[in-house]
């Protein structure tokens, strides 16, 4: 059996069993909650700061804003997560001036300091304006609606806020829930379903999209009126599955029977985690005119995808990597590969990597093995024919190779539209005899 035989069969074996053995599995958890009103605190005396109602959310546009999450957490669920009087378990609550111990008494000398969210926490929020209710209505409609992924830390910017609809790899999360505009005649609890589906780590996507170039075939997979008020509550539900999607779907419950009398907008979240490894395909690039500049996606990518030039690359980063993600990344890697023709081991890689948001980069050393007469250097065509009881032996010569790190799946796509292109160009050909 050839060493090539033995890749494709562990890659065909590995493609096989991944998908087995991460086979999506399931988990519905619920929560009821009781919705309570907003305290919304006065306008600061002596300040031309607008009220925060106004200044940290639109009502009417049922939006909140980043910046305020976390005040709109201490009028609300509170800042503080810890034990509390005669109370063995940690919960979130206002903070107040003495802290507590396990054993629920007071700890002589220490006060409570606010610590939640702390950067391990992800709260999915999700605010919602109703439309004002008709006269003797016991329902209201949807006006606006909105989700959010809120966690403290420093790159938490504005797309991992509102767009991205990211959690990275978390065993449990917070739901937090803002409604605009309730009906004072209205009243009504929360249930909030979360259903999570397990998946297979993306890195283990890469590898199978790795093993589809190679030729291993893979099965696919305003303002507030008087008679209306704001009301919120947040609940929190465990994990089983990491990585895992997410769903959540908000339903209102009859207050008096708990029947349900309508299902809001549900909502899923990506929820995995950073990784160290990952499968990529390094394209070697010798001269401008290997690169392209794709302006839908403002990056660098090769201007052509051969086959017999690129490699099967395993890139390893000492600092966890969001393999998902786009954007640029301080920390270098390291990527060893193989070839993908059809002799693997004669190329191998031994390089750097490097992720500026608009490419990403390799240097190093690829080592080339050949079969050649002796005498022949290092960088030079052996002779087209050799005389009759040539020995020939085998030939390790290392070089210096640049290039870019392409995503598999980006690959795997090019390469689709290359055939299909061909494909095309056959079919339009005139028949010849």
């Amino acid at each position: 059996m050839t060493i090539r035989s033995l890749y494709l069969r562990a890659g065909a074996m590995a493609l096989v069993v991944c998908p087995v053995l991460m086979a999506a599995s399931q988990k519905t958890v619920d929560r009821d909650s009781i919705p309570q009103p907003v305290a919304w605190p006065p306008k600061p005396a002596g300040s031309d700061a607008l009220p925060p109602r106004q200044a940290w959310v639109n009502a009417k546009a049922a939006t909140l804003n980043q910046e305020h999450v976390v005040d709109l957490l201490g009028i609300t669920a509170g800042n503080c997560r810890g034990y509390g009087p005669n109370d063995p378990v940690q919960r979130v609550h206002r903070c107040g001036k003495d802290a507590y111990g396990p054993d629920g008494k007071i700890i002589p000398g220490k006060t409570e300091v606010a610590n939640f969210p702390g950067p391990d926490d992800y709260l999915v929020i999700h605010v919602l304006s109703w439309k004002d209710p008709a006269a003797g209505a016991k329902t209201q409609d949807v006006d606006k609606e909105n989700w959010y992924v809120y966690n403290n830390g420093r790159k938490w910017d504005d797309a991992a806020y509102g767009t991205n609809n990211r959690i990275f790899g978390r065993k449990s999360v917070y739901l937090l829930y803002l409604h605009f505009n309730r009906g004072a005649d209205l009243d009504y609890h929360m249930r909030d379903e979360l259903v999570a589906t397990s998946k297979t780590p993306a890195f283990l996507d890469h590898l199978v999209s790795l093993g589809q170039i190679w030729g291993i075939g893979a099965a696919g997979a305003g303002g507030p009126s008087s008679t209306a008020t704001d009301v919120w509550g947040m609940v929190s539900f465990p994990i089983d599955y990491v990585p895992s999607d997410l769903s959540f779907a908000p339903m209102v419950l009859d207050a008096a029977d708990g029947h349900v009398v309508s299902s809001l907008t549900a909502k899923k979240f990506d929820n995995e985690g950073k990784y160290h490894t990952d499968f990529s395909v390094a394209v070697p690039i010798t001269k401008i005119s290997d690169f392209k500049y794709t302006d839908t996606a403002g990056t660098l990518a090769p201007a052509k995808y051969d086959k017999q030039r690129m490699l099967a690359a395993f890139d390893y980063h000492p600092w966890a990597f969001d393999v998902k993600g786009t954007g640029f990344d301080i920390h270098p890697y390291l990527m060893t590969g193989v070839g993908l023709g059809s002799q693997p081991l004669q190329r191998a890689l031994f390089a750097v990597g490097w992720g500026p948001a608009y490419a990403n980069f390799y240097a190093g050393a690829l080592l080339n093995t050949r079969h050649v007469a002796p005498g022949v250097a290092c960088g030079k065509n052996p002779p087209a024919t050799s005389p009759a009881g040539t020995t020939v032996g085998t030939q390790s010569c290392v070089q210096f190779t640049f290039g870019i790190n392409v995503g598999a799946g980006a690959v795997v796509t090019a390469l689709k539209g290359n055939a299909s292109s061909t494909a095309s160009t056959a079919s339009s050909k005139p028949a010849t005899k």
